[in-house]
This record gives C-alpha cells, sequence and structure tokens, in this order.
C-alpha cells in the first residue's frame, strides 16, 4: 500500500492502527506519521517518545510500552505523560517486561549480566496510582502563547495530572522537560518535599506535597516576545508541610503585582496541616510572562511563605 524509508532500531509494534517504532508512530494504512497535540500550546507536533540508554528492544501492551532505560521504563499511552522509570532493578537483557491480566511480569531475563542494579531477581507489580511516579519530557516548547501548564515546585519529575495538565518539576532535576524558562532568586527560599502519600489525597497531593519557603518572586515566561495579550486563569496550589498551626505561616500573595492575597495562612485555609489547598484567581492578564510573589506580611514575620505550584489555563487572547 505504501513504502518510504523509515529508520528505527525496534522490531515495529502494531497498536491498532498504527505502527509504533522505537521513537514514533506511524499510519498503517498511509504511512504518515502520527503526531498529536502539544500538551503546552494545543498545536499539532510528532508524537515521539524517548528512552535512556541499555539493552533489549521494546514492547507493548494495549496501555503500555515498556523497556530498558537504564532502570525498567515504561511509556503510558493513555496519559502520553513521558517516560517513566521504575527504579531499583533493570529489565532483562532481552524483552521481559510483559504486561497482562492487570500484573507487570518481570522474569529475570538477565542471565549472567553484571550491572550494578540494586536488585537482581524476578517480580511481578500490580497498579497503585496512589504512589507516587514521575516522567521526563524531552520535547521542546516552540514559544508559541502556553495554553495549560503545571509548574511543579521542588519536585523530583514530571507528571500528566488527570485533567490533562502537564506538571513540569522546577527547576528541573528528574530529567528532560519543556525549557519554559523561569527565573527566581533561589537564595532567598529552601525547597521541601514529602512523599505524597503523607498528604491528604485531592487528586494533586503530589502537587502539595513539595515547594519553596521562603520570600519568593517568580517570572515564568508564557509567550514569544510578539505575542499580543490574553487572560489566564491561574491556580495556587499550598499545603502546610511543617506542621505549623493556623496563625502561624501567615503570608501575602501578588499576581502581576497585584495583591490577590492578604495575610493568607495556610493551616487555616486548609483546615490544618498535610492538607492540599487552592486558591483560583480569573481574567490574571499576561503579555508574555506571570510574576507570582509570596511575601511575609512584615519584616518580623518569624516562618516564610510557602508555595507548592502554579498552575495556568489559558481564557482568551488579545482580552485586555
Amino acid at each position: 500500500v505504501w513504502d518510504r524509508p523509515i529508520k528505527y532500531n525496534n522490531p515495529p509494534i502494531l497498536h491498532h492502527g498504527e505502527i509504533i517504532t522505537d521513537n514514533a508512530a506511524y499510519s498503517l494504512a498511509t504511512g504518515e506519521r502520527k503526531h498529536t497535540a502539544d500538551p503546552l500550546t494545543g498545536e499539532p507536533m510528532p508524537w515521539h517518545y524517548t528512552r535512556a540508554y541499555g539493552c533489549n528492544y521494546n514492547i507493548a501492551s494495549e496501555y503500555l510500552l515498556s523497556f530498558r532505560s537504564a532502570a525498567a521504563g515504561f511509556y503510558d499511552l493513555v496519559t502520553k505523560g513521558g517516560t517513566g522509570n521504575l527504579g531499583g532493578f533493570k529489565s532483562g537483557c532481552t524483552s521481559n517486561l510483559i504486561a497482562a491480566g492487570g500484573v507487570l511480569n518481570a522474569p529475570d531475563y538477565t542471565r549472567t549480566c553484571q550491572c550494578s542494579y540494586q536488585n537482581q531477581t524476578s517480580l511481578a507489580l500490580i497498579h497503585m496510582p496512589e504512589l507516587e511516579y514521575w516522567t521526563t519530557n524531552a520535547f521542546e516548547w516552540n514559544g508559541e502563547r502556553v495554553r495549560q501548564l503545571g509548574i511543579n515546585l521542588n519536585a523530583p519529575g514530571d507528571r500528566v495530572a488527570a485533567d490533562g495538565t502537564l506538571w513540569v518539576d522546577f527547576p528541573s532535576v528528574g530529567g528532560k522537560s519543556p525549557d519554559v524558562p523561569i527565573e527566581f532568586s533561589a537564595a532567598s527560599v529552601r525547597g521541601l518535599r514529602r512523599h505524597a502519600l503523607t498528604i491528604e489525597s485531592t487528586g494533586h497531593e503530589w502537587v502539595a506535597a513539595s515547594g519553596f519557603a521562603g520570600p519568593l518572586k517568580l517570572h515564568m515566561k508564557l509567550a514569544g516576545e510578539a505575542a499580543g495579550s490574553a487572560s489566564y486563569t491561574v491556580k495556587l496550589h499550598f499545603a502546610e508541610l511543617e506542621d505549623k498551626e493556623p496563625g502561624e505561616r501567615i503570608f501575602n500573595v501578588r499576581l502581576q503585582g497585584r495583591e490577590v492575597l492578604r495575610a493568607f495562612d495556610i493551616a487555616r485555609a486548609a483546615g490544618g496541616a498535610d492538607r492540599p489547598v487552592v486558591q483560583t484567581f480569573a481574567n490574571i492578564g499576561v503579555k508574555d510572562a506571570l510574576t507570582v510573589e509570596c511575601l511575609p506580611v512584615s519584616p518580623q514575620a518569624k516562618v516564610p511563605p510557602l508555595l507548592s505550584g502554579i498552575e495556568v489555563i489559558l481564557e482568551n487572547q488579545d482580552s485586555y
């Protein structure tokens, strides 16, 4: 039906109407490369995934690609959330991460391999969505206006939320992420991080489980220089991560230089420590960048501000 030169290093995987190779996908009927929506801008971009070094090749189930990516690795075909890892062991020298019947089977196919991983054993894994998992995303931001994005402060990696928002770690420590420029003074803040299982479950507890404490001014690029104007809904994610009582941590919040929260108290607003709370602000005008500030109510304040995440959702363009 069609014939064209396509270079790949992996036996092709047939998945419904697609051919999946080691880094791309093509239409089985036409040979055209598969595209997907850029999670930041919504524009079409070539679908691809990446993996780190390692022997064996990629295999697939209905919802999961599995492969070696340094350690055992995977790509979720449903969320398209990037490449993830199952740390502590490597997949086999031949492909052995086999999903079947709700279980990810990993028989020890390493044979005489001497790679220095912590565990060399056969094991099986079941789906436990309450556990933390993190991914990497190798695509680059093209400078077009961001339509939807989450910035997960001091997180160990990227993750896609149930509503489709891609949350990227800042600073980027867990691997590649889209390079949305963000400026802030690292000297004035300290990072906090807890395991998400210690935070009350709301669907975004893995955002609330980390953050920056200290006087914070963050400048986040959302469009190229000549992008015009737009308005956004901005959601700020908080949680009291240091067991402070209501009345101990109080601070002001500004968006674009305008005060939107005065004497904000995380523990009081959330009903206690270790509970996520989200404050939502509509119709925030943004030309090319969003500025978020968390500042003490007075120079004498003993407990610094604390912010976990920033989520932006485009309302409309050329609106103010």
